[in-house]
Parts: structure tokens; C-alpha cells; sequence
């Protein structure tokens, strides 16, 4: 690796830095926030109004097989506000062809005119997958040679006063021949429950989309309605940190009266410079004579932008200055006020007289606040939380701001809490409207964001209320006038709760009597465990660490497994300013999320966790270990032995449907074939599953594996099946079940899992659970729970002889709200009884080795859109919508022939 000479500055530039990040310099270069990525070895770039981090070249991780890419950036006067998650290079539309970035400079100009990082690649690298015919059908991915000695320059620059990052990437073919590269980009990471895009037009405002959205692929088809032509990009915040918005444009193209191409997606904003283009527009076809664009010999192609950042948390905090930057407005113009909100949240929406959106301000009641526009006739939407919102049409006159003017909203009425719960614990209150009366939105973000059409989660809003039986519970929450019904559960452990409550005018208050929940008879000896929870850290999730840690306790569970994506979170400070350490056990842990192909794994490695992984916050991601270039069995290796981990998990390894390949592991095993759950173990296809690193740890070496994830049924019954195929193999592995849950949208807490840890002092309780999870006693569930499962005299994760084994004894129960319709046996994978009894004794004949497994919930077969439908309560309707009642043991083996171990029956 190359590194240049930093120069230091002085005078006027004295602010202007630009340089490595060491140990001893860590603590002070670090932007901090909920998304800071850099650490030791990466790079810091500074003038006297923003901060940025450039990743080293040499970092693999996660959605690039290189560094040299924009991952961190605030503003200069405070720390701990970063939700820049990355921005990162994309040639020709694919993440087959890598950048390559392997040298990386700092610079700053003696005079105090700049200060840069730049990152340079000796030549673009292609990674063709499958045979001839696939690689001759794929338009997009060269072969490798041709495209070789394309190099690329990207500088990273700041100057003085100015409030963004100055971005220009140079690709210069320096080969004899043309290179077939028709386009390059950015892939701005931000997930749907992170910062909220906005996509304006100022060359065409009638085409802005601003937070409208639509996905490229729908009903598996491209779509040329989703290739959005766009001027700027605007991201904001998420609140609840300290305030930030970002925006990206390109000055230099809409000068030259070229927007920028792209797709904004649930997790990721694409912006597109397609090489040597003059057109204003693009659709598919567009995109097809695109395809045959080359680079010619010895020509260059530059690709310049900004990204700004603003310390507020809406788009007008950068459109002010980025309209005056793209020439559509002077900065003289616009609208200004102050609003009565009534202390509420609110938000001011602007958009042309026609209704294309232009811009969104963050309103505080009774704060004056301007907005930098072009003269014109506009529909101005005031949006409050809790009430309808209203519009008007203002005109803004040249060279003058409009006054804005609003009635202030009805006041709205109160719930009060004193407690929530009769016996000062904690648990969640969900908020429905009845009679014809909304559900609340708590939390809302007031952006309206949508794709395709339908409501995009954001990070926070829901209709539930968490307690903790701590000083910190809301001890009221307002409402609009209206008759609602509150359900209060404490989890599967627990019968709920409901009252219908009206509040009858603005202003009026009702006091919630204190919900008083039974119990369902103890489980002795277990612990209830989500192992699959993001947060904050995660680069597609915001929900704060402490609103996830009041989730949590509030559903009964005990231990709190954070795995943020290729991140290694921290809820030490969050624990400790809610006071729960002594109520939930948090283990820190990782989600390695390889989901760009490589040589070594052309298909990705999939996602998989690991923990504990303790993190380290001066290094880069928090210490957090490499997905990319890697072998899954090196990683395995890599994790124990350099991290520590003691329980490694592979996630979701199927996807919701048989053929989707989405970075679910067991749909591609890294080097293209799927896994077959009817092949023997050690069919060609199955190879990648086998392949060792150095020491032998090969990607079959994981401990457990997800069976449930999130809510989807069809996904279990996948995952199921792989599952039972690995144990027909001889290949013990632990069940699991987890929410995955990224936003306050997906349940904290279901699935989950109960880890039977034994009723005996334990002065090391996370190795006694890991220790329990690894040997699979536990079970996971959607609602039902398992009191008794017993083959013999054996419980779950145990071997018993064949001698012992001629009975199955189970116990199920489950919460009043629960549908519990059967229970299963299944021996092998097969299922060999079915009752609707919840207690019972079966006898078992085997003549050879197998695997027993106890399941309960709805029948296996069920449709769940139909199985919902039949079942309308507080299950299906309130507690868990989308979820289907089931749960399943980890098996007891039986060792028939008596050779002391599983010999696992094999494929049939």
C-alpha cells in the first residue's frame, strides 16, 4: 500500500486536515454517533465546519472487497451524531465488478486552499459468474481482461467554510483497446428503517419523488418506472440522536442540464453517471443502448459530486444550500414564520402548486424558521402529530420571504398511567382505535415515506407503549379524542390483559387503571433469549438502544443477543442510564454480512453470527471481524480464535422463497449450487459446505442454525426442512428461533427461544448458557411453550440408549391468548403422531439410530394468510399480527445400535 506525504498547513488553512487515524489520535478523530464505522487506520478529513472518516483500502468488509470509501461524516463543533452509514463506488450497475482501490494518500495545501484523501486503483476487476453462456448473456460483467487497465482516482476534498465533501472520480482506460464501462456510481447505504431519502428534481421539478419511492424489481421483473432521474439526494436523521441531515448532488451535471440517474430501494440509494450520456431522461431502453457504451482507449471520464451534512434533522437543512449551489434558487427567496404546534412534533412539507414535492422543514412550536426557495406558488402542508393535516397554497414573491401562517392544532386528550401494571413490573401496552377511530401512531416521523406505494417502516413508530417498572415509563401519552382499546401482555409467559377507554373531548384525560396479568406456571431452570437483534450500530436499522433494551424487559426475556450488521454495538452506556443491567443480559455479539461476491466466494458467504464479541470502540466497526475475501470455514476459525466467540449461528439460511438469492447461505453455499436437503452431505453440489480453512474448521462447523426468523411461516417450513436434512446427516446441530428485528415494526422478542440453564448457582451464567445452547437444550417459539419433552428418560439436546427409549412424554401449554390446535411428533423428519391432546405418553419403536423432535402451534400445512384469517383475537389481530403459532424442540437422539453416538439415518 502506497502512502503519500501529509503536509501540514497553516494560516488560513490551519483548520484544514487531512491524515491517518493513530492510536494515540482516536479518541479525538472519531465522529462518534450511531453509525461511526472508522477507527485505528482509517482516514480523517476536516475543515473548520464538517469532519469526515475515509476507510482504509485494506478493510473488507460487508458491501465492498476494499476500502477507500465514505463512511463516517458530521460537523466539526460536536461528536456523536453520525448516521452516515457508507457511500460506496458501483460500476456498470453491478457489485460483479470491483473498484479495487489498493493505495490511499493524504494531502493538504500549503496554502490553505484544501485539504484531500485520495484513493487510486492500478485497474477494475471483474468477477464473471457461472459458465460460458452466463457470462456471454450477462451484459453488465466483462470479462476480466477487458477491462483491466481501466484505472480509477477518487478524491475526497474539503475547503475552507464550505459544509460538504467534494467527491471526483476519474477512470482512465489506459489499455490499447475500449473497455466496456458504460457507467459509474454510488451506492449510499441507509436502511429503510434508518435515514429517510428524498429525491428532488430542480431541473424538472415536476418529476421530484421525495419520499416516494419505487423498488427496481417488482414481482421479480425490472421496472423503468423505478429509475428516477434526480438532481439531489437528501437524507435526514432519525431522531432521538443528536440532529443530522446529509444530501448528495452534483453541481457540474445540472449546470450542464444533466440529472442524475438512479433507484432508491428499502436499504440502499443508487446514484448514476452513465458514461459519455447527454440525455435528460432514461427508461429501460435507455439503459439498454447505455449497455454499449465503451471507454475508449487512453479516455478519461470524471463523475463529480458533494456530499453535504447539516446539524438538523430535516431536507431543507441542505436544500437551502444546495438549491442556491444548483442554481434553482438565490437564496433571497423563500418562506419563514414561526408556528404554534402545541408542543408537538410537525413538519412542513413544501411542494410545487401542482404537488411535487420540493422540500420538508422540522417545525419547533413557536421557533421562527426560514426556507430558501425559487419565487413561485406553492402547496405548503403543515403536519402535527395527532392531527389532520392541513394545507395552503403561499406564493413567494423575488427576492422576498413569504410569511406562513397556520391555525394552531386542537389540543389533544391524555392517557395516564399511575402504574401501568398493578405490581410495578414491566410490560407492553398495545393502543388500538375502535369505533371508527385511528390507531395512534407513536413515534411517527411525520414523512410520509413510501415504496412502491405502501408505508415504509421508519425506526421508531408503533402502537405499543413499553414499560420497565422503572422511573424512566411514560406516566402519560396523548391521543386524539376517541374510543380505544388497550391490550397489556408481558409475553408467552403471560396472559394478557385488555380495557376499552374513551377520551371524549381535546383536552380531556382518562386514568388507565393499573392491568393486573396472570401468570402460566413457571418454566424452572430457564431463560428466555432472543439471539438476532439489531439497533442503532446496524447500518439498516436506527431504533436507539434504549428504546431496544425497554422492549426486551417488557416482554419477559432475559437475555438480549446484539448482532448489528458487520458492527459491534455497545449498550453498556444504555444499560447503564436506564438502570436494567441487573434485568436483562445483554451479550455483545456481530452479524457478518458478506453480500458482495469475491474470488474466493463468487455467490457471498450469507450472514452469521457470533458472540460473545466484545467491542472494541477505537477500532475500525468497533473490532468488528472482516466478511469478505474469505472462505465461511476461515471466518468460523477467525471468530473463535481471534474473537473469542462461543456460539456461532448461521442466519435465515433460506430465504421466504426456495429460489431467492438474497444472502441466505444454504440458496447459493458460496460458490453457486443451492443446498439440496434430498442429496447425501457429500453430493458435488454440497462441496462448498465441506471445504476447510487451515485448520480444518469447515462452513458446516457452526453450532446452531436459524429455524425461525422473523414471522414468515413458508421461511420455517424451509428452513425446517434443511434442518432435519442436516440431522438425517449425522449433523447435530441447535434449532433456533429470532425476531431479526431491525425497527420498532418487527416484534422485539418473537420468535425467541427457552434455554433450559438448570435451577444450580451458576457464577459464570453466560458460559452455562452458551454451553446449553451448543448441546440444544432449548426449544423455539411463536407462542406455545414446551413444559415436557422426554424420549425415556432424556430431554432435549440428550443421547439415550435404544434400550431406554420406547416412549415420548410431552407437556405443551400456552398463554390464553395463544392458538395452540396440535402437537407433533416427528422422528427423522417425518411426522410420525399428531394429537390435539397437550399432555401425553406414545410409545416409540425404532430399529435403527434416529432423531425425535416435539412441535406445537397450528398444523405444519397451514396457509398462513389463511390460517390468520380463521383466527382473529389478540394472536393474529394485536400482539403478534403476521405471526402463525408454532413452536418446535431441539431433538433427543436415540442410539439404537448401541455404539455410544448418532449415526444420523441419512437421505431418503
Amino acid at each position: 500500500m502506497a502512502f503519500g506525504l501529509l503536509l501540514l498547513a497553516s494560516g488560513v488553512g490551519a483548520e484544514l486536515r487531512a491524515e491517518r487515524i493513530e492510536v494515540d489520535s482516536v479518541e479525538t478523530l472519531r465522529v462518534g454517533g450511531p453509525d461511526s464505522i472508522g477507527g485505528v487506520g482509517d482516514w480523517w478529513l476536516a475543515n473548520d465546519v464538517i469532519e469526515a472518516v475515509i476507510d482504509d483500502v485494506g478493510r473488507e468488509h460487508a458491501k465492498q472487497n476494499h476500502g477507500g470509501t465514505l463512511v463516517d461524516l458530521g460537523l466539526r463543533d460536536r461528536q456523536g451524531e453520525d448516521q452516515f452509514a457508507r457511500l460506496f463506488p458501483i460500476i456498470n450497475l453491478t457489485q460483479r465488478i470491483e473498484v479495487g482501490y489498493d493505495a490511499i494518500r493524504a494531502e493538504v495545501d500549503p496554502d490553505g486552499a484544501f485539504a484531500r484523501i485520495v484513493v487510486t486503483s492500478s485497474g477494475l476487476r471483474a468477477l464473471p459468474r457461472g459458465g460460458f453462456w452466463a457470462r456471454a448473456l450477462d451484459p453488465l460483467v466483462p470479462d476480466p481482461e477487458d477491462i483491466a487497465e481501466v484505472t480509477v482516482e477518487t478524491v475526497y476534498e474539503v475547503r475552507p467554510g464550505e459544509p460538504f465533501v467534494r467527491i471526483e472520480t476519474t477512470l482512465t482506460n489506459t489499455g490499447e483497446d475500449g473497455a466496456p464501462v458504460f457507467a459509474f456510481g454510488d451506492v449510499w447505504m441507509r436502511g429503510g428503517r434508518s435515514g429517510r431519502i428524498f429525491l428532488g428534481n430542480t431541473l424538472a421539478p415536476e418529476a421530484s419523488r421525495g419520499f416516494r419511492n419505487m423498488g427496481f424489481a417488482r414481482d421479480g421483473f425490472p421496472s423503468a418506472d423505478a429509475i428516477a432521474a434526480f438532481t439531489h439526494l437528501g437524507l435526514v436523521g432519525v431522531e432521538g440522536f443528536p440532529p443530522i441531515a446529509y444530501a448528495l448532488a452534483s453541481p457540474e451535471r445540472t449546470e450542464a442540464g444533466l440529472p442524475i440517474f438512479g433507484v432508491t430501494e428499502e436499504h440502499v440509494s443508487v446514484a448514476v453517471s452513465l458514461l459519455g450520456s447527454r440525455s435528460p431522461s432514461l427508461g429501460l431502453l435507455g439503459l439498454a443502448r447505455a449497455l454499449f457504451r465503451e471507454l475508449e482507449a487512453g479516455e478519461q471520464s470524471v463523475w463529480s459530486r458533494r456530499v453535504y451534512v447539516a446539524g438538523r434533522s430535516d431536507v431543507a437543512a441542505n436544500s437551502d444550500r444546495v438549491f442556491v449551489d444548483l442554481g434553482f434558487a438565490d437564496g433571497r427567496a423563500g418562506l419563514r414564520g414561526a408556528l404554534d404546534t402545541g408542543a408537538r412534533r410537525a413538519v412542513l412539507w413544501v411542494g410545487t402548486e401542482a404537488g411535487a414535492p420540493v422540500t420538508s422543514r422540522r417545525i419547533a412550536s413557536g421557533e421562527p424558521f426560514q426556507i430558501v426557495l425559487p419565487p413561485g406558488r406553492y402547496q405548503v402542508e403543515l403536519r402535527v402529530a395527532g392531527a389532520q393535516n392541513t394545507t395552503r397554497v403561499i406564493e413567494v414573491p423575488e427576492a422576498a420571504f413569504a410569511e406562513v401562517r397556520f391555525d394552531t392544532p386542537t389540543a389533544l386528550a391524555q392517557l395516564r398511567f399511575a402504574p401501568a401494571f398493578a405490581d410495578g413490573g414491566p410490560g407492553r401496552i398495545i393502543v388500538e382505535g375502535r369505533d371508527g377511530t385511528p390507531d395512534p401512531r407513536f413515534h411517527d416521523d411525520l414523512w410520509d415515506a413510501r415504496l412502491d406505494g405502501a408505508p415504509l417502516p421508519s425506526a421508531q413508530m408503533s402502537r405499543s407503549l413499553w414499560f420497565t417498572g422503572t422511573p424512566q415509563d411514560p406516566a402519560a401519552v396523548a391521543l386524539p379524542p376517541g374510543r380505544y382499546r388497550l391490550t397489556a401482555t408481558r409475553g408467552l409467559d403471560w396472559n394478557l390483559a385488555q380495557i376499552e377507554l374513551t377520551l371524549a373531548e381535546p383536552g380531556s384525560e382518562a386514568a388507565v387503571p393499573p392491568f393486573e396479568l396472570e401468570a402460566l406456571p413457571p418454566l424452572a431452570g430457564v431463560e428466555v433469549a432472543d439471539l438476532h437483534v439489531h439497533a442503532q450500530a446496524s447500518d439498516d436499522s436506527q431504533t436507539p438502544n434504549e428504546q431496544r433494551l425497554r422492549a426486551y424487559v417488557a416482554e419477559g426475556v432475559h437475555v438480549l443477543v446484539a448482532t448489528d450488521h458487520d458492527h459491534v454495538p455497545d449498550y453498556r452506556p444504555a444499560l447503564a442510564r436506564l438502570g436494567l443491567a441487573d434485568r436483562l443480559r445483554v451479550v455483545h455479539g456481530v452479524e457478518i454480512t458478506s453480500s458482495t461476491p469475491s474470488a474466493v466466494a463468487p455467490w457471498t458467504i450469507g450472514h452469521h453470527n457470533a458472540w460473545p464479541v466484545e467491542p472494541r470502540p477505537t477500532l475500525h466497526r468497533a473490532g468488528a471481524p472482516p466478511s469478505q475475501n474469505l472462505l465461511v470455514g476461515e471466518l468460523y476459525s477467525k471468530l473463535r480464535r481471534e474473537h473469542g466467540a462461543q456460539v456461532l449461528q448461521l442466519n435465515h439460511p433460506r430465504g421466504r422463497k426456495p429460489a431467492r438469492h438474497d444472502g441466505s447461505f444454504f440458496t447459493h453455499l458460496s460458490q453457486g449450487p443451492a443446498f439440496d436437503p434430498a442429496a447425501p452431505l457429500d453430493a458435488p453440489d454440497h462441496a462448498p459446505l465441506l471445504e476447510a480453512a487451515a485448520d480444518g474448521t469447515r462452513a458446516l462447523d457452526f453450532d446452531a442454525i436459524e429455524v425461525m426468523n422473523g414471522k414468515s411461516y413458508n421461511a420455517y417450513r424451509l428452513m425446517r426442512a434443511d434442518w432435519h436434512a442436516l440431522l438425517r446427516h449425522g449433523v447435530r446441530r441447535t434449532g433456533t428461533a429470532n425476531s431479526d428485528t431491525h425497527g420498532a415494526d418487527q416484534l422485539a422478542a418473537y420468535p425467541r427461544n427457552y434455554v433450559w440453564v438448570g435451577t444450580d448457582p451458576r457464577p459464570e451464567p453466560q458460559a452455562g448458557f452458551d454451553r446449553a445452547l451448543r448441546e440444544g437444550r432449548s426449544f423455539g417459539t411463536t407462542g406455545p411453550r414446551i413444559r415436557r419433552f422426554q424420549v425415556g428418560t432424556a430431554e432435549a439436546g440428550a443421547l439415550v440408549p435404544g434400550g431406554e427409549a420406547g416412549f415420548v412424554a410431552f407437556e405443551v401449554d400456552a398463554a390464553d391468548w395463544v392458538p395452540l390446535e396440535e402437537v407433533r411428533i416427528v422422528v427423522n423428519g417425518d411426522v410420525v403422531h399428531r394429537t390435539t391432546e397437550r399432555t401425553g405418553r406414545v410409545p416409540l419403536a425404532l430399529d435403527a439410530d434416529a432423531f425425535v423432535v416435539l412441535e406445537a402451534g397450528a398444523p405444519l400445512d397451514a396457509d398462513a394468510a389463511a390460517w390468520r384469517a380463521a383466527h382473529p383475537g389478540p394472536y393474529t389481530e394485536t400482539v403478534v399480527p403476521g405471526f402463525v403459532s408454532a413452536a418446535f424442540s431441539n431433538p433427543i437422539y436415540v442410539d439404537v445400535d448401541g455404539n455410544g453416538r448418532f449415526d444420523g439415518p441419512g437421505v431418503r
